[in-house]
């Protein structure tokens, strides 16, 4: 389980991955270039679109997910890139976040209580923070990376 969260430039996230019930740290946060990916939910599907990203992310290149459980390998990501904000879903389909109402975005099982701590003006570090205060399925230490706002 996860929360991460987007704010002024900085994406942060808290390192806590749950196996058959036992908490462990985890890396969410990637750099590829000077593009930034975190990913939320299935770890190994997670992992798989870092990959793909890393190789260029061509479409006809793409991973087939069909044949995944819909369920146990479900994730989100959020990739800033070029000086932009996306989500990505589960089969790799981006759609861009606009930040012009709120300059902030969660994901992940924390992101209600991040979505809180953001409206009250937390910074996105803060923000994953006092989501694992409140969130079982999220841990400490935060991961905190710099998005370029150019290319």
């Amino acid at each position: 389980m996860t929360v991460i969260v987007y704010k002024n430039g900085v994406m942060a996230a808290d390192t806590q991955e749950t196996v058959n019930g036992v908490p462990r740290r985890c890396i969410k946060l990637y750099k590829v270039g000077k593009d930034i990916i975190g990913t939320a939910g299935d770890s190994y599907t997670g992992m798989m679109f870092v990959d793909w990203w890393k190789a260029g992310a061509k479409n006809k290149e793409k991973p087939d997910l069909t044949n995944l459980d819909a369920e146990e390998e479900d994730f989100e990501c959020l990739v800033w890139t070029k000086g932009k904000l996306y989500s990505v879903t589960r089969l790799f389909q981006m759609v861009e976040i606009n930040l012009d109402d709120h300059p902030y975005y969660a994901i992940g099982c924390g992101a209600a209580v991040a979505y809180g701590a953001l409206a009250m003006g937390a910074t996105a570090k803060r923000a994953v923070e006092i989501t694992c205060d409140y969130d079982i399925n999220c841990g400490l230490p935060v991961e905190i990376k710099r998005c370029l706002e150019e290319d």
